[in-house]
């Protein structure tokens, strides 16, 4: 499903080509936080987040993934939740607040 589409921008569900594209192009800073938390490559952090996060939504530009971002259960019955995102240099150039 697609939640925004404006101005070569677009937001919809992830798929695991997403998580492909975009595990060789995490931000630094993203590769650094996801081995120092987890000890994950940038490929199964991003898989990972996609088979557990229960919203998982993919930012594009120009058709290419930028971005994915997402929120993951802490437990089926609880009521708290962690939010994630992590992204390539390219969602720098995004100029839309969300």
């Amino acid at each position: 499903m697609i939640y925004y589409d404006k101005n070569g921008v677009c937001v919809r569900d992830s798929i695991s080509d997403d998580t492909l594209y975009l595990s060789t192009r995490l931000r630094k800073s993203d590769v650094e936080e996801i081995w120092a938390s987890h000890h994950h490559t940038p490929k199964d952090a991003l898989m990972l987040s996609l088979e557990k996060s229960t919203v998982c939504m993919t930012i594009l530009m120009k058709d290419k993934p930028v971005g994915m971002f997402g929120i993951v259960p802490e437990s089926l019955l609880g009521d708290k939740a962690v939010i994630w995102l992590l992204a390539s240099d390219d969602i720098n150039k995004l100029r839309c607040v969300f």
